[in-house]
């Protein structure tokens, strides 16, 4: 894993644990919701529902999938605080702002660009002189 990959992890864990949130909001709809319910005579006569019904299942997966993002937003704070201070222990400003803002922050250049007032040149060149002394510090 180079640098670059290594840095943007956190983005990704982050889309992924959005993702998982999505899909628990649905799950969460679906358990919320009552079919509709049929009388007919074999049904009222069998007596009892079936052990595990279709809406206890949504709940158990709900359940199921709350733990998952627990642990994995658990794991993305970590990253991100171990991340953060690698980037930190840089020791030039420029360099950090600039990582901490594409890596940490998710901007793109041309919005660091502006919030720095440099050129977009400018902060790709010290992006790259970055990502170099990142990498030296890092092996």
């Amino acid at each position: 894993m180079n640098v670059k990959e290594y840095l943007g992890q956190l983005e990704r864990l982050e889309i992924l644990i959005e993702q998982k949130k999505e899909e628990l909001k649905r799950l969460r709809e679906l358990s919320a919701s009552v079919g509709s319910l049929t009388l007919s005579a074999d049904k009222v006569k069998s007596g009892s529902a079936p052990k595990n019904a279709g809406f206890e299942k949504n709940i158990e997966k709900c359940m199921l999938l709350e733990e998952e993002i627990r642990q994995e937003i658990t794991a993305f704070t970590d990253k991100r605080h171990t991340i953060t201070n690698q980037i930190q222990g840089l020791g030039n400003a420029k360099y950090i702002n600039i990582l901490y803002k594409r890596y940490v922050e998710y901007k793109r250049f041309d919005e660091i660009a502006v919030e720095m007032h440099y050129s977009y040149r400018n902060i790709c060149y010290i992006h790259r002189k970055a990502i170099k002394k990142f990498e030296e510090k890092m092996t």
